[in-house]
Formats: C-alpha cells, sequence, structure tokens
C-alpha cells in the first residue's frame, strides 16, 4: 500500500483527532478597553522586571471537567520564563501563584 494510499484511508479519523482551536478566554469590551496592547514598534523597558502575565490552560480537546493551569510571567528584557501551576482561576489561586512566581524570581 502506498504513503498517498494510507493516508486517503486515514484522513477522516486525523480530522476527528484533529485539535479544534480551544480557548478558554472570553473577550470582552471592559476587558479589551483596560488592558495596553503593546505593538512590534512600541518601546520596551530597558531594565528587567517588566513582566507579561497570562494563564495557560492545560485542558487538552475539551474544557469540560477539572483540569490543571499555569500562570506564565515572561520579562520582555531578558526572557525568563517563570511557571506556577494553578488549580483554576479563582482569586485566591491566582494571588497565590503570582506571589510563589515573584518570590522566586532572582533579580
Amino acid at each position: 500500500m502506498s504513503a498517498a494510499t494510507v493516508d486517503r484511508y486515514l484522513k477522516a479519523e486525523r480530522e476527528r483527532l484533529r485539535l479544534k482551536g480551544i480557548s478558554t478566554t472570553k473577550p470582552g469590551v471592559l476587558l479589551r478597553n483596560s488592558i495596553k496592547i503593546r505593538k512590534a514598534g512600541d518601546e520596551i523597558p530597558a531594565e528587567p522586571g517588566f513582566f507579561e502575565v497570562d494563564t495557560v490552560a492545560h485542558c487538552g480537546p475539551t474544557v469540560k471537567g477539572e483540569f490543571a493551569r499555569t500562570l506564565t510571567l515572561t520579562d520582555v528584557v531578558t526572557g525568563w520564563v517563570e511557571l506556577e501551576a494553578m488549580r483554576n482561576n479563582v482569586h485566591k489561586h491566582i494571588r497565590a501563584a503570582l506571589g510563589a512566581a515573584m518570590d522566586s524570581i532572582p533579580y
């Protein structure tokens, strides 16, 4: 059997297993208007200590049920990345993860 024939037979199964662009971020006007988006031409700080922060959901192909999340802090100048695991996006878990991440940053 040729590779092209195998691909043809497996096409439906590969489509079924393909990830479908799941996102746990819900856009909103208030959020969109309150966060400044930096663009490529914007000036970046000259010294370390300015972080971009985001949460990442490790949910696989579905957002149903319990799954882990990671609070990700990235220093814009040095590229240093600090990760902290969280149970979910409840305020107390985010604050605890942020505190732990800030305590472990070396500068």
